[in-house]
């Protein structure tokens, strides 16, 4: 595949949301039926950056797996481009994922076989992307330029975060998907981490979904909601990271 096929996957529309979901909801069906979602709306622009805070069992992941089209609503509809998913061929959905969305999870989930540099390269092979200076930027940006050659458990927790950050970011996406990117650190190597990745999100235009349960975390965007009760409710905060 090269990267002549990334403008046709479902083109920006000026003004339109990225992704949108619109009154959606997600069951579980099994021996205890659990809604994990009702009835949530919400619209991703271009370079917005947008916290859910909740505590654990929420509903969070859940929210971010919809978002990143890994899963499908029980009800609603999800938007892609103003385009609705379901009117969507599974390959255009898949490609807008694997080019346009990137994912930081909380335990970085780096390749244990792979080298630092190899774990890196690897979102740029998966789309044919031969050009590896907006890489080269990244990586000097995060400081990892000497640490190429480790592998992820020759890296302390910050490094690895760091190197997840590099990764989600590598395929310049529209938007970065972050399920609690501070769980596995200290409190100051995840204030660090959180105002790196919010910097060049904001550096780059690329929107930022950050779940979490940090209210400190969660200051850095100006946008906050609560999920609550499966319900998504719009929240103010008052302090945090400066």
């Amino acid at each position: 595949m090269t990267t002549g096929n990334k403008a046709s996957i479902i083109s920006p529309s000026h003004g339109t949301p990225v992704i949108e979901l619109c009154n959606v909801s997600k069951t579980y069906f099994g021996k205890v039926e659990v809604e994990a979602l009702r009835d949530v709306t919400l619209r991703i622009y271009e370079g917005e950056r947008i916290a859910i805070l909740g505590k654990s069992g929420s509903g969070k992941s859940t929210l971010l797996n919809l978002i990143g089209l890994l899963d499908d609503p029980t009800s609603g509809k999800v938007f892609i481009r103003g385009k609705e998913q379901s009117h969507l061929s599974d390959r255009d959905t898949g490609l807008f994922r694997r080019y346009h969305v990137g994912f930081v999870f909380q335990f970085f989930n780096l390749l244990p076989t792979l080298t630092l540099r190899d774990n890196l390269l690897l979102p740029l092979e998966l789309i044919g992307e031969r050009d590896h200076r907006f890489l080269n930027r990244l990586i000097e940006k995060t400081d990892l330029t000497d640490k190429l050659d480790r592998y992820p458990e020759e890296l302390s927790g910050g490094e690895q975060q760091r190197a997840a950050i590099v990764r989600a970011l590598v395929k310049k996406p529209a938007v970065i998907l972050a399920d609690e990117p501070t769980g596995n650190l200290d409190s100051q190597t995840g204030h660090t981490i959180v105002r790196l990745m919010n910097e060049i999100c904001n550096d780059f235009n690329i929107a930022l979904i950050m779940a979490t349960h940090s209210k400190e975390a969660a200051s850095i965007c100006p946008k906050t909601f609560r999920l609550r009760d499966g319900r998504l409710i719009p929240s103010n905060h008052t302090h945090g990271y400066e």
